[in-house]
């Protein structure tokens, strides 16, 4: 699987406002999981998604309750190393039904920046919990590259504040559209673990 790196590292002593520095993101062991954003993804392929509607309505609910459903397999505590992952998807359920389904789909290459992550994380208003949060990004389900590219993104929920972020590309594969797609994102939610071990020797205090 090929991966894209790029961090956007909020630290405290860079960014003094910030409540949380990137070590919360490894020494917290409670996390808030929000699911999959499709707010600002884009359907690449318009021979392929010749129906984005049903996308929207259909499957975007789909493959966020596929993680709610078989749990034990997209574990994302086990992944992070938490001890307790809420699941707290009212947000991108509301968020993913924001996409004009005339805008979803493209035959060119899409990509979404750091301001437009701190603009989407700044929407995720969440008086519930509070500490770390975590959220996937979706930037594109590509059609001919058969790939998802997802923002693996931790932040403080508090203050929604990006604490660190990285961009993966997951391979789909499998029967019907909804397994076919769920390979991708969970591919990533793989590649990301690995990359988490990284990530803690590289950011630790």
């Amino acid at each position: 699987m090929k991966k894209i790196t790029f961090f956007l590292l909020l630290a405290l002593f860079a960014l003094p406002s910030f409540s949380q520095n990137v070590s919360d993101v490894f020494t917290k062991k409670t996390m808030t999981f929000y699911g999959l954003d499709f707010s600002n993804t884009k359907l690449i392929g318009s021979s392929t998604f010749v129906d984005p509607q049903t996308i929207k309505s259909k499957f975007y609910r789909e493959w966020n309750d596929l993680m709610k459903i078989e749990r034990k397999k997209y574990d994302v505590a086990k992944f992070y190393q938490k001890r307790i992952a809420n699941y707290a998807f009212d947000i991108v359920t509301d968020r993913n039904k924001l996409p004009t389904v005339e805008n979803m789909v493209i035959d060119e290459d899409h990509s979404i920046g750091k301001d437009l992550l701190d603009r989407i994380i700044s929407k995720y208003r969440d008086d519930d919990h509070d500490g770390l949060g975590l959220t996937y990004v979706v930037e594109s389900i590509n059609a001919y590259d058969n790939e998802m590219r997802i923002w693996v993104t931790f932040f403080d929920i508090k203050s929604r504040k990006i604490l660190l972020t990285e961009l993966f590309v997951g391979k789909a594969g499998g029967a019907g559209i909804r397994n076919f797609w769920a390979k991708a994102y969970y591919n990533v939610m793989r590649e990301s673990e690995a990359a988490f071990k990284k990530w803690e020797l590289l950011y630790s205090e």
